[in-house]
């Protein structure tokens, strides 16, 4: 034990470093979209570009679904503020899933299908929200 000795709670110290343990939800992933337009094709990445590509487009898919759902849920005023924080959670998603086709070069096709959200695509009804 001349390379590692152990402490007073008898732990080895000295020996192999142990990294820190992140949360899987704050680790970064390394993807194609991150790259420069067409630079995951000529770095012949095509494959993960079409795999991400799917992923962005199912991301896309699901934060629409769940944004759509939202207003459903309302039925108080605190209801419906945490419904609008929902929404523009779902919203925020759907544009980094948008930004990361845009990013692998999908087909304006495809593309089309995904419009650009605004803020007053993510209004309320005021029927809803206005107190009697």
């Amino acid at each position: 034990m001349d390379a590692e000795e152990l402490d007073k709670e008898d732990e080895y110290v000295g020996g192999e470093e142990v990294e820190e343990v992140v949360p899987p939800e704050y680790t970064c992933i390394w993807m194609p979209s991150r790259l420069k337009l067409g630079r995951g094709k000529d770095l012949g990445l095509g494959h993960l570009v079409e795999e991400e590509l799917q992923l962005q487009r199912g991301q896309a898919n699901d934060s629409l679904a769940n944004a759509n759902s939202v207003r459903s849920k309302t039925r108080a005023q605190k209801a419906i503020a945490d419904a609008r924080k929902k929404a523009f959670r779902h919203a925020c998603s759907y544009c980094r899933a948008r930004k990361a086709m845009q990013y692998l070069g999908a087909p304006e096709d495809l593309l089309d299908n995904y419009k650009d959200i605004s803020s007053t695509n993510l209004s309320v009804n005021k029927d809803v929200t206005e107190e009697n």
